[in-house]
């Protein structure tokens, strides 16, 4: 029975982690933002089914602009709800999620979808 002496190896392994820890650290600068920053959120009553209350929303991105949302609340339950964050797929917009939202909300669950940047109301 052969043994493999990884210790040969780890200065390899290390100094590849670090190398790829380096070349992607600045991806990791774009998402900082101040956490402090007020949202100035607005929120109405959208539309009501028997399960589900979905309200729109608007907030302030910290790139910019402002995020629109659609937040569906179940009817039943208790709250604090737990909550599925949903972001549609290239071409699409926060209201793909719209015929889910009912039977999503009968398992308990409340959903909170955004237009992604270029995507929906957020169109340039």
């Amino acid at each position: 029975m052969q043994v493999i002496n990884f210790n040969k190896y780890l200065n390899c392994i290390v100094l590849v982690l670090l190398f790829l820890a380096i070349e992607i650290s600045p991806y990791f600068e774009y998402y900082e933002y101040d956490k402090n920053m007020a949202l100035n959120a607005e929120i109405a009553m959208l539309r009501e089914t028997d399960n589900v209350i979905i309200y729109k929303v608007y907030y302030d991105s910290p790139m910019g602009g402002r995020v629109p949302a659609l937040l569906s609340i179940p009817k039943s339950g208790e709250p604090s709800f737990p909550c599925i964050i949903f972001l549609h797929g290239y071409g699409g917009k926060k209201e793909n999620i719209l015929d889910a939202t009912d039977y999503v909300a009968q398992l308990g669950y409340a959903v909170f979808a955004i237009d992604a940047q270029y995507h929906g109301e957020r169109k340039v």
